[in-house]
């Protein structure tokens, strides 16, 4: 074990010399694991810590077992993605017998991790290789452009979408595709891209009955409700598996913005409209509004004042618009600063 441990330092340390020596003895254990740091081997350290010329001789090692993971099952080719060392990454997609698609214990791939680390360089040179599987999911359905449409990362997002073979409406385990959590996280220039590629379809739902559009509403994204309100193909109206419609959801999460600006479009809100269980909007209102129900038991006292004042502002919204739809919408047109090139003026 000594002579193993030495390897696991050296390759470690990137000491080219003692590398090369202790490579000479057949009886050191190449591909031997570090029992106290995740099981790291060997060419895991070398090719995390960027010794490139350390991998190259233990690639001429006959010995190697060049997919070895550690505990996590990631790959060394996996860890030279993941740091972002792309002359190792070429080393390595240039051996016949490294798996470029091996995942880790989660199911994720080098190029999803490559894309998670924002390692631009690795996912373009990544993506010209067709023995990458472009779409590989892990454990949660999860694949490289649902993460990186999730976490916003535009340059990488165009890269993606370049690529021909990528299925950009592909659903994570929940239903939800990459421009549901683009929409989701309020990212308006994946949003804007993404509603611009033709491939994208943004009528999916997902396992809840949910388009993108109710996804922005229940977050409050008014940059992106304001987006996908300008485009025709997007259905304001439909209601979810509950019967719900993404104003009604809107004032369920209290996002009186949003509800404000739906009110406000051109789009006829049914304020009076039931879900599947009997409820409208303003029912819900008052539920959320009600002081004799108490706070909720993750409340704090201040954040259960905060939202009984902030559904009365609601139902004060939503009173108003029963009793003058006109006037109300006149007022909120006015505050959006929208004008009758887009919308209709009450005098039509």
């Amino acid at each position: 074990m000594e002579l193993e441990a030495q390897l696991l330092i050296a390759c470690g340390d990137g000491n080219v010399d003692e590398v090369t020596t202790l490579l000479q003895n057949l009886q050191v254990n190449i591909n031997c694991k570090d029992r106290s740091n995740d099981n790291r081997t060997p060419l895991d350290y070398a090719c995390r810590l960027g010794h490139i010329e350390i991998v190259k001789l233990l690639l001429n090692d006959q010995r190697i077992d060049v997919n070895q993971g550690n505990r996590n099952g990631a790959t060394p080719f996996y860890i030279a993605c993941q740091q972002g060392h792309l002359d190792i990454v070429k080393l390595l997609l240039f051996d016949e017998r490294v798996d470029v698609n091996k995942v880790n214990q989660d199911g994720w791939s080098p190029l999803f991790v490559a894309c998670i680390n924002r390692r631009f360089d690795i996912v373009k040179f990544l993506l010209n290789d067709i023995r990458i599987d472009v779409n590989k999911d892990g454990k949660y359905g999860w694949t490289p452009i649902w993460i990186t449409c999730l976490s916003g990362r535009i340059e990488i997002v165009k890269l993606l979408l370049n690529h021909g073979g990528v299925d950009v409406n592909k659903p994570n385990k929940l239903g939800q595709t990459a421009f549901h959590v683009a929409c989701q996280q309020g990212h308006l220039d994946v949003v804007k891209l993404l509603l611009n590629h033709e491939r994208v379809d943004m009528s999916e739902l997902n396992n809840d009955g949910q388009t993108a559009f109710h996804v922005a509403c229940q977050n409050g994204h008014l940059g992106v409700v304001k987006l996908l309100l300008n485009d025709k193909t997007v259905d304001s109206k439909k209601v979810n598996y509950l019967g719900q419609t993404p104003f009604y959801i809107a004032c369920q999460q209290g996002h009186i913005k949003v509800m404000e600006y739906l009110l406000a479009s051109e789009n006829e809100v049914n304020i009076n409209e039931n879900d599947n269980e009997g409820k409208t909007v303003i029912g819900i209102a008052k539920e959320k509004g009600n002081k004799e129900k108490g706070k909720e038991i993750w409340e704090s006292e201040k954040e259960f004042q905060e939202r009984i004042r902030y559904y009365e502002k609601i139902i004060e919204l939503l009173e108003s618009y029963g009793s003058n739809k006109n006037q109300t919408r006149t007022k909120l047109r006015i505050k959006f600063g929208l004008t009758c090139k887009f919308f209709k003026t009450i005098f039509l």
